[in-house]
């Protein structure tokens, strides 16, 4: 993934909160981003709507914290109306990141 943005501590622990305090198939609401579901068998947090207006950097650092805290995200808008599919700078992952995605 295409960025120079690392995670500090908290922010970490704020991500880690939230993966524990989401039940397995809960979604989540991003106000700023859209609507996530999270799948804690396979590790997974599916964007399943993405809002108009998307904040393409804060979805970049929210893709960015869930992976290096062990969770494969997948982008499965498809192109739909909120924004279209794909995550920024996307390119050959085809909308789905883990962890050996990230730069070093």
């Amino acid at each position: 993934m295409p960025t120079d943005w690392t995670p500090d501590p908290a922010q970490l622990a704020w991500t880690r909160q939230l993966i524990r305090a989401l039940k397995d198939g809960a979604v989540w609401n991003a106000p700023a981003i859209g609507t996530f579901v999270i799948d804690h068998k396979k590790k997974q947090l599916h964007l399943i709507d993405k809002n108009a207006g998307c904040d393409a950097e804060l979805l970049e650092r929210t893709v960015v914290a869930f992976v290096v805290c062990g969770y494969e995200v997948v982008d499965d808008t498809g192109g739909a109306a909120g924004g279209g599919g794909g995550f920024p700078g996307a390119g050959a992952f085809g909308g789905r990141y883990v962890k050996g995605d990230l730069p070093n």
